[in-house]
């Protein structure tokens, strides 16, 4: 009697156990699953940077805050519109890649923004006649150094104004990356050159996608 009953403990301790792994088997891969992010390159996540409030002005002279990144996922490039290769280039692959946004209501949900790290000389009819060479739908930013400053600080942009020329011309040395903000206003991810449109197609769907359930 006794070794029967040694046996049932024994059986019914063991089948505890074994469901006892398949739950923890199940719930670990669809945790695994949910939570954890996929492979995607340069994805800050699950530590996303705020955006806080800042003041820029627009080509068309208007007040540009952080209330105007809500409801967007924002590419945002840093530059300045006498630069000779690094904007032209990747203002070129951006504007390919939002010409490849047929959907309507998928383009309502994209902006693309050039901001300028030297305000001095972008000014806003600049800025408009710049963008519009691109995509008239482009958005560009600048206002006063500290204007600028208020948006670049936040992200940790870095720039160099170089000493004038004989013509008074100068160069300014900046980042090539693209950074996108999700429609939260938070950083989620950084795109380094060289850039490609099937690139920042690719990696931008998978990301919206993924973050589409934390929203």
């Amino acid at each position: 009697m006794i070794k029967k009953r040694t046996l049932k403990s024994l059986l019914l301790f063991a089948g505890l156990l074994f469901i006892g792994a398949a739950i923890g088997l199940f719930t670990s891969r669809f945790y695994s699953t949910a939570d954890a992010p996929p492979e995607i390159s340069r994805l800050l996540w699950p530590n996303p940077k705020n955006i806080a409030d800042f003041s820029m002005i627009d080509q068309d002279g208007d007040r540009f805050g952080v209330q105007n990144l809500n409801d967007k996922w924002s590419f945002l490039f840093f530059g300045y519109t006498y630069c000779p290769d690094v904007c032209p280039i990747t203002l070129t692959v951006l504007d390919q890649f939002y010409s490849g946004i047929t959907r309507a209501e998928d383009r309502e949900q994209v902006q693309v923004i050039f901001v300028t790290i030297d305000p001095e000389r972008d000014t806003t009819s600049r800025l408009k006649e710049y963008l519009d060479f691109f995509e008239p739908e482009f958005i560009g930013l600048g206002g006063s150094i500290e204007q600028v400053n208020s948006l670049t600080e936040q992200i940790g942009i870095t720039y160099l104004h170089h000493l004038p020329q004989a013509d008074d011309n100068y160069l300014v040395d900046h980042t090539s990356s693209v950074f996108l903000l999700d429609p939260q206003a938070r950083l989620v991810s950084i795109f380094s050159a060289p850039h490609t449109t099937d690139e920042f197609a690719s990696r931008f769907t998978d990301i919206r996608d993924f973050l589409s359930n934390y929203q």
